[in-house]
């Protein structure tokens, strides 16, 4: 459960912030741009977090099977970045192109949400199997 948990609650963050470099990247904006950036990040993390939420649930509902599945903690790791890459993208373009009719936003868009999808569950699996192990080791 811990696990799962970790997904949903830090996965968007780690998202939101891997889709924000992805988009200087692309963009590569100007000072005034990156200033305003800078301003403006509060916002565009919460708004990042909240479309990030619905990715995070089905790449930690994907992770909750693959962790039954297997039991190496390689495994499930090599595993968290085509499935966080899926749920990214997917999660994402589908929301995205609920909210814009015609689904014509950036070309970077989906390939950015796939990275910021595998980025965020690997960085969350691996965070989560650290405290387990952690765990185990003081109980016993």
């Amino acid at each position: 459960m811990s696990r799962f948990l970790a997904n949903l609650l830090l996965g968007p963050l780690i998202g939101s912030l891997v889709f924000l470099a992805a988009f200087v990247g692309v963009a590569q904006p100007g000072l005034d741009e990156i200033q305003a950036l800078l301003t403006g990040l509060p916002g565009l993390l919460a708004f990042g977090y909240m479309v990030g939420l619905f990715p995070a649930f089905v790449g930690a509902v994907l992770m909750s099977i693959v962790t039954r599945l297997t039991g190496s903690p390689l495994l499930q790791l090599l595993g968290a970045l085509p499935l966080g890459a899926l749920a990214g993208w997917g999660g994402v373009t589908l929301l995205l192109a609920g909210i814009d009719e015609l689904g014509s936003f950036d070309w970077w868009v989906s390939p950015a949400s796939a990275l910021a999808g595998a980025c965020a569950l690997f960085v969350t699996t691996a965070i989560a199997m650290r405290r387990e192990r952690s765990a185990a080791q003081l109980g016993s």
